[in-house]
């Protein structure tokens, strides 16, 4: 998986607090799309401000159906990416129980029966709606309280003192204000039927709160052009319901607990709503992944940066055309937008060369720079200097302190007992015995015959003493020098492996040796020496009684010798003593050590795996941030030559020791590499990349995307060129029907925002040569359209259309064709999320169409062409009776004055019919007959107060002026 590099510690570029501002806002995604673009924007937060922590007022709500959702919810956050959803920001909005609960006892649930369409309930909704909207609304229902609970949950962190004054602390302004964003598409089930109720909701919870924008983004099915009939029927079902809500003269209304009053709201559900599909006539995305990224894009420079200011600058001032509707009173509430770049990919650049950099201060810790020196003699050499060659050990285990040897303990015994015979010398006779008894207090400290050595003699166990200490001194030695080795630039890991196996060779030799000497030379020789030492007693006890010796006084003389021979062979035989031991324990020194041999052989593979993997981990992520597509809707200024020629012009020996040197105390383990093998991997890594990172962080800020630019396309016709390819494809991504009837098209609708360095104050020879090419490719945009962002790394243009009615989607009559198709073949499975209300038509007739269509119905009903019946719910149905081509035809008309009107519109034959029935009844009653009867059904409707009574004495006042009635009115 791709490395994503968290900042450490919190820390927020400086570059960054340029923005001017960033306004608190939840972004809530419906399905699979608002996932998606959800997902979009966490990703950008964090290239941009390092983790989703250091922009905490901004917060995210992920609704689905489907379970699929769940993919990238991680309940560890320590496994998670730094993107992935938390369990508190994804909610599956599940319905069980459907087949044995829900729909038999429907009527249990008044506030649903009230509008679910039963045919709705096809089993539980677990893994989706299954593109049934009334099942994605069922789902919002059904889970309401826990997305109360949720949203609640989002306005509470981003509103919080604590999550302003952390941003306050790094630099970041925080606008007055709270964006709600939500987005999703109107293909399927899920998101075309939760949006509206989730942004009447989101007004209900926020009723009481300042400056609160509902920003709705919904995507249509695919590019507006062909596409899956049922697909776009639903499209078609919830542009329908849009409509409805959007409209000035209607109300929302929802009862979402059976406990609960309705909610109502007279409110649009959006402040801004933006249409979306996946091309705009020029360009068009072959990835949806395209579209989800502008979107992305779009909301993340909607409410960060100083280009935010502008947006909702120039969105307000469509805003002001969107509030009424049009000349056919159809709402004009719907907006568009595009988003194109020029865009240098900084963050990638940065990351390739920052790995790029980690990857050689890495490998400076594995190349050692100089050849190896001989490993043999080297190894030989400096066990040596340490004292670690057979003989320097069996020194070290006779070490009886002080600067002596127990042999040297042995030499000053002897001294000592000769030295006492010469000054109180005990008598001829008592020589031997006092010789004796000094010889028996010498072999008891050197006494070896019991079972626990614990128990042996004073040297012995001083011989024990300096093995446990000579271990633990020796193993840190060896240790240390392993470490230097690794250190050392000139040697490095792989010499410090060879000369371990090489220790390893030498200290399994001296065993072999130590066994030898003590088989062949220092236990053979122990009996031998012992006869030796104990011959002169016999001689000494026999001296003093040699009458011949006496007799010439040569006794004296005789025990000196004996005496001397004595010593001598004492020495020797005691000598011979501490060498064996010091040779069996010497081997024991050996054996231990092959263990801490073994044991650092294992540290140094370690570390070298560790070290080794790190290396190609970042030589790998170079490889795929090199390789990334960066999905920007326009132009993306990348060649790996950049990144080549901005690495060598950055990058030294120096740089990459400096950042090496700084990863190290990073990490608190300042010049000595080989303790990183006890440190986390991640940690390491993080530590490296963050300090290569720096590097490249303030030279990638100040690369400018137009020197990149005009030095690929040279300044004039082939920039300009280049260019309006960039700006064609910021037009809004949506297709439109131009010049329809009744529709004003009015300049002040549309708004065009080109950001780059310094605004409209270009300050560089780029930015001047680009003011001039935009000008000329573009020739609607002034200096006024110029706004200045911090990022020198790209140039944006974002285009937004406005206040227009959604029967401008081109191609929507085959969306209507989609939707009125569904009906004529009987499926069951209904298309709009509710059955209580009467849908406005979208696509308006003109108005003298709807005057035309109001005087025939109402001149009908009046003379009794039209009737109205009650059926069986107590509607008011609307049924006609006339005759058409001789022949009488039985006609329902429907319950909504308005679906008749439009109806009428729509089907001029019917509405002609009418109008030459209502003249044969002139015909049969005479004029002022005629008059009479209308003028008393409208005295009728008056006092019964009919809803439309205004609309329907004015169109009788029409026909009657028309028809030339008016005479025969009296008074």
């Amino acid at each position: 998986m791709t490395f994503v590099p968290t900042a450490p510690g919190g820390a927020i570029n400086p570059q960054d607090q340029k923005y001017q501002g960033v306004t608190k806002s939840i972004i809530i995604g419906l399905g699979g799309t608002g996932k998606e673009v959800v997902l979009n924007v966490r990703r950008r937060i964090v290239e941009k401000y390092g983790s989703l922590r250091n922009l905490p007022i901004v917060s995210f709500l992920v609704l689905d159906t489907d379970s699929a959702v769940l993919a990238r919810v991680v309940e560890d956050e320590t496994l998670a990416s730094p993107i992935d959803l938390k369990p508190s920001e994804a909610l599956h909005t599940a319905v069980t129980g459907v087949d044995t609960n829900l729909r038999p006892n429907v009527h249990h649930y008044p506030h649903i029966e009230s509008w679910l369409d039963t045919n709705a309930l096809l089993g539980d909704i677990a893994a989706g709606a299954g593109a049934v909207r009334a099942r994605g609304r069922l789902a919002f229902f059904w889970n309401y309280q826990e997305i109360v609970h949720r949203f609640q949950n989002c306005f509470n962190q981003i509103s919080s003192d604590s999550a302003t004054q952390f941003c306050l602390s790094q630099g970041i302004r925080v606008v007055q204000g709270t964006n709600v964003y939500i987005v999703c598409s109107l293909l399927g089930g899920t998101g075309s039927g939760m949006f509206l109720d989730m942004a009447y909701t989101a007004r209900q919870i926020l009723r009481s709160q300042p400056i609160v924008d509902i920003v709705g983004i919904l995507t249509v099915p695919p590019g507006i052009v062909g596409g899956d009939v049922d697909r776009r029927s639903n499209a078609y079902a919830a542009f329908r319901e849009l409509n409805h809500y959007s409209a000035n003269e209607t109300e929302f209304s929802a009862q979402y607990s059976a406990n609960e009053a309705p909610a109502t709201d007279q409110n649009p559900p959006f402040d801004f709503c933006y249409l979306l599909g996946r091309s705009n006539g020029v360009s068009y995305f072959g990835k949806i992944n395209q579209l989800f990224e502008m979107v992305g894009h779009n909301i993340f420079l909607d409410f960060t940066s100083e280009f935010a200011g502008q947006k909702k600058s120039n969105r307000d001032n469509i805003q002001r055309f969107t509030e009424f509707p049009d000349q056919q009173g159809s709402p004009q509430r719907f907006m568009s937008f595009g988003l194109s770049a020029i865009y240098f990919p900084k963050e990638k650049v940065t990351n390739v060369l920052a790995n790029r950099l980690a990857a050689r201060v890495v490998d400076g810790w594995l190349t050692p720079t100089r050849p190896f020196p001989q490993i043999d003699s080297f190894t030989a050499d400096l066990l040596g200097q340490n004292q670690l060659s057979k003989e320097a050990v069996m020194d070290a285990l006779i070490d009886s302190g002080g600067g002596n040897s127990l042999k040297g303990l042995v030499q000053e015994w002897a001294r000592g007992v000769n030295r006492t015979l010469e000054q109180t010398y005990p008598g001829h006779n008592r020589v031997a015995s006092y010789l004796r008894n000094q010889d028996s207090d010498l072999s008891s400290r050197l006494a070896d015959t019991h079972p626990d050595e614990t128990q042996w003699g004073q040297y012995l166990r001083t011989i024990q003493s300096n093995l446990r200490n000579l271990l633990r001194i020796k193993e840190e030695s060896l240790r240390q020098i392993v470490v230097g080795m690794v250190n050392n630039e000139a040697l490095r890991h792989s010499f410090a492996r060879q000369f371990l196996g090489e220790v390893k060779r030498n200290f399994e030799l001296a065993i072999t040796q130590l066994d030898q000497a003590y088989q062949n030379e220092y236990q053979p020789n122990d009996l031998p020496l012992a006869q030796q030492k104990d011959r002169p007693f016999s001689e000494m006890e026999r001296l003093p009684r040699d009458l011949a010796l006496k007799l010439v006084g040569g006794v004296g003389r005789a025990l000196d010798r004996e005496r001397e021979n004595f010593l001598k062979a004492a020495a020797r035989y005691y000598h011979n003593k501490i060498d064996m031991h010091s040779c069996v324990y010497a081997k024991r020194f050996f054996q231990a050590m092959g263990p801490v041999v073994d044991k650092l052989l294992m540290e140094l593979d370690r570390y070298i795996r560790l070290v080794e993997g790190l290396r190609d981990e970042f030589s790998g992520d170079e490889a795929i941030f090199r390789h990334m597509s960066v999905d920007i809707n326009g132009e993306v200024l990348y060649e790996d030559a950049y990144t080549d020629r901005f690495f060598t012009s950055l990058v030294s020996e120096s740089t990459r020791n400096d950042v090496g040197t700084a990863s190290l105390q990073k990490l608190n383990v300042t010049g000595d590499i080989f303790r990183l093998k006890d440190l986390e991997r991640a940690d390491i890594k993080n530590a490296i990349f963050w300090q290569a990172r720096s590097v490249f962080a303030a030279p990638m800020d100040r690369q400018s995307v137009l020197d990149l630019f005009f030095e690929r396309y040279p300044r004039g016709q082939v920039a300009e060129e280049h260019f309006g390819l960039v700006y064609d494809r910021s037009q809004p991504f949506l297709v439109f029907s131009r010049g329809l009837s009744g529709y004003v098209d009015d300049p002040g609708k549309r708004d065009t925002i080109v950001g780059v360095a310094h605004g409209n104050s270009p300050t560089t020879a780029s930015e001047r040569e680009f003011v001039t090419t935009v000008q000329n490719r573009a020739a609607n945009v002034t200096l006024q359209n110029f706004v200045e962002i911090a990022d020198s790394h790209q140039v944006l243009i974002t285009r937004e259309e406005g206040a227009f009615p959604l029967r401008m989607i081109a191609d929507l009559p085959s969306y209507e064709a989609a939707y009125r198709s569904h009906y004529d073949q009987g499926n069951q499975y209904p298309l709009h999320a509710r059955r209580d209300v009467n849908w406005l038509k979208i696509d308006r007739p003109p108005q003298p169409e709807l005057d035309l269509s109001r005087m025939a119905f109402a001149a009908a009903w009046a003379t009794g062409i039209v009737s109205d019946v009650k059926d069986a719910r107590k509607r008011t149905v609307y049924q006609c009776t006339y005759v058409r081509k001789g022949l009488p035809v039985d006609r329902t008309l429907g319950d909504d004055y308005e679906e008749i009107i439009l109806l009428l519109s729509d089907d001029k034959e019917l509405r002609a019919d009418l109008l030459k029935n209502v003249q044969k009844k002139r015909e049969e009653l005479g004029a002022e007959a005629l008059t009479k009867t209308i003028l008393e059904h409208a005295k009728a409707q008056r006092s019964q107060g009919f809803a439309f009574y205004d609309e329907y004495r004015q169109a009788i006042e029409r026909y009657m002026d028309r028809e030339g009635l008016t005479d025969y009115v009296e008074g």
